[in-house]
């Protein structure tokens, strides 16, 4: 199957309802919705920033936006994500 814009390169599978694209020409496929996790760690605990992985990840999502501006979201994600996680 074609993108219609994809200048003959053949298209990404979905992901769930989630589409998938190239990022650059890294070779890697992403999803075309992104989660931003700056919010982590300043208005989220532990378990609600849990909460909202686990959701972007039923949902199909697997772009994270983060940075160390947003404070301690990198180390919500790996606690997240880290030993004993099941995803991600």
């Amino acid at each position: 199957m074609r993108h219609p814009g994809a200048r003959g390169r053949v298209a990404l599978p979905s992901v769930g309802r989630m589409q998938m694209r190239r990022l650059g020409d890294s070779g890697l496929a992403v999803s075309v919705v992104g989660l931003g996790t700056n919010n982590f760690g300043m208005k989220l605990d532990l378990e609600q920033s849990r909460e909202v992985l686990d959701a972007a990840l039923d949902e199909g999502i697997t772009l994270i936006d983060t940075a160390d501006a947003y404070g301690e979201s990198e180390e919500r994600i790996g606690q997240c994500s880290g030993p004993g996680a099941t995803t991600w």
